[in-house]
């Protein structure tokens, strides 16, 4: 019986490991068993449908002056868009360089800072009796009220200005970037670019947040399997 055990126990061991194509292959499969796709599709149909129901098709007083989604995707995919910006224009993806230029900038320098900072907070009782107090009388103040103080700091940087609040900064100091072409839009009046700017500004967060989980799960897959048992 101890053999038979232990006979299965090799063979077990010597069993490969499931390839990615394979684990891919059967997450894709347990996410189409899944309600979740189906909720989220259903979701995204009913918000886009009111939007446009309220702007284009019944042109409500409140909503008159909100461009619709025919509009905004016509100009967006427009070769040649009337009010300037579309995915065929070299605009377009300027603004979203030097957006993900200042967040890859400010992430490099927020995680040199903090992440030694918090681990010598860590190791150290003293070092963090002389620094949580300096931390904690900081950490209340809102991001946004660090946008001028920064500007007057670091003249000219607008990279660094992006540190604190990427839009924000970009809104009050800047030439380029997603939140430049948003408050510029609106300010001269052109409502399409100003929603394409905020459009395109949730989708390069989300493909950010995205990479940003599958390295985390990559480096850390401990812990990645440990939520997988908990059904999470």
């Amino acid at each position: 019986m101890d053999q038979i055990v232990s006979s299965l126990d090799v063979v077990a061991a010597a069993k490969p490991a499931p390839s990615g194509l394979v684990r891919a292959s059967y997450r894709i499969k347990r996410a189409i068993k899944s309600p979740s796709p189906y909720l989220m599709a259903t979701g995204l149909f009913l918000w886009i449908f009111t939007y446009w129901l309220l702007c284009e098709a019944l042109q409500l007083p409140r909503f008159v002056k909100i461009p619709g989604p025919v509009t905004i995707f016509t100009e967006w995919f427009s070769r040649n868009p009337h009010q300037g910006i579309s995915i065929f224009t070299p605009e377009y993806y300027q603004h979203i360089y030097v957006s993900c230029r200042r967040i890859f900038i400010a992430f490099f320098i927020a995680t040199s800072v903090g992440v030694p900072l918090g681990l010598f907070m860590g190791w150290s009782r003293t070092f963090r009796e002389y620094t949580f107090p300096i931390l904690e009388t900081l950490r209340p103040i809102p991001i946004l009220a660090w946008v001028p103080l920064a500007i007057l700091m670091f003249s000219g940087y607008e990279a660094r200005v992006a540190w604190f609040s990427l839009v924000a900064a970009e809104m009050v100091s800047g030439d380029y970037g997603l939140g430049y072409l948003i408050l510029s839009s609106y300010v001269n009046s052109v409502t399409v670019p100003m929603v394409i700017g905020m459009l395109t500004l949730g989708l390069v967060g989300w493909v950010t947040s995205a990479i940003v989980r599958f390295v985390g799960n990559r480096l850390m897959r401990w812990h990645a399997r440990a939520l997988a048992l908990q059904g999470r």
